[in-house]
C-alpha cells in the first residue's frame, strides 16, 4: 500500500518537474493588464477610479524547480475617477470647511515589488502557480476643478482657460501588497506565454493638495487603491 501511494505521488510530481524551469534559470517578461479599482471599506467611499491599463515587467529567478523568486515593476493608470478634497473658506469672517467629491481625479502609480511563486504540480505543459509580493509604490493623484471647485486653482500655477487642466495634485510613497495566480504556457524553447490575475492593495494617507491657493489649506482625503487585475505577456528565458 505504501509503495502504491509513493508511486502515485511521483506520477503527479514528475510531470510538473518536466514543465517547470530548472533551478537557477532566469526570465524577463513584459505584459499588459487591466486593473479594476474595487470598493475600499477603510476609506468609506472617498475615492473610486475607473478601470485602466497597466504595463508590467516581471523578473523571475527559479530557486528550486517548483518555487521561484520574482521582482515586478508595474505602472498603473486609472484615467478617470473621483476622490474627496477639503478646503477652508471664510464665510462672514469665520472659517468654514468645504468638501467636494464630484470633481475629476486621475490615478497614476509606479510600483516595485518582490515575492515568490509556487508552481502547482499538474500534468501537461501548462504550469499553474500561486504567489504573493510586497513592495512600494509611488502614487500621484491629479485633479481637474471647475464650477464651485475652481477656487482651488491657483491662477499663478494653473491655466484657468484650459478646460483640460489636470494639475492640482498629491504625490506620495505607499506600501504595496499583492497576491496572484496564473499559468505559464511554453511557446518555444526559451519563450513562454503567461496569464495572471491578482489583487493589489495600497493605502494612501491624506496629503496637502499642491498648486492650490495656500490660504485654503486644501487637502485630499485618504483612500485605498484596491486593484483587481488580469493580464498577459511573454517571458524570455536566459
Amino acid at each position: 500500500m505504501r509503495r502504491t501511494s509513493t508511486l502515485a505521488v511521483l506520477a503527479l510530481v514528475a510531470p510538473a518537474h518536466a514543465v517547470a524551469a530548472d533551478a537557477g534559470d532566469l526570465s524577463l517578461g513584459v505584459g499588459v493588464a487591466l486593473a479594476i479599482d474595487l470598493p475600499d471599506p477603510a476609506s468609506k467611499g472617498s475615492a473610486k477610479f475607473a478601470p485602466g491599463p497597466s504595463l508590467w515587467v516581471p523578473f523571475r529567478w527559479t530557486v528550486v524547480p517548483l518555487a521561484r523568486a520574482r521582482l515586478d515593476l508595474r505602472a498603473d493608470l486609472a484615467p478617470g475617477g473621483t476622490d474627496t478634497v477639503r478646503w477652508t473658506e471664510q464665510v462672514d469672517g469665520e472659517p468654514v470647511e468645504v468638501q467636494s467629491t464630484g470633481h475629476f481625479a486621475m490615478f497614476v502609480a509606479v510600483g516595485l515589488s518582490a515575492g515568490v511563486d509556487f508552481l502547482i504540480p499538474v500534468k501537461g505543459k501548462v504550469a499553474p502557480y500561486l504567489g504573493a509580493d510586497l513592495g512600494v509604490a509611488w502614487v500621484g493623484t491629479f485633479h481637474s476643478f471647475d464650477g464651485a471647485t475652481q477656487v482651488l486653482l491657483d491662477p499663478e500655477q494653473n491655466d484657468l482657460d484650459d478646460p483640460g487642466n489636470v494639475d492640482p495634485y498629491t504625490t506620495q510613497w505607499a506600501p504595496l501588497t499583492d497576491v496572484h495566480g496564473g499559468i505559464d504556457v511554453p511557446l518555444s524553447e526559451g519563450v513562454a506565454l503567461w496569464v495572471e490575475t491578482g489583487y493589489s492593495v495600497a493605502f494612501l494617507n491624506a496629503r496637502d493638495l499642491r498648486k492650490t491657493p495656500p490660504e485654503l489649506d486644501a487637502t485630499r482625503d485618504p483612500y485605498g487603491w484596491n486593484a483587481f487585475r488580469i493580464g498577459t505577456g511573454v517571458s524570455f528565458l536566459f
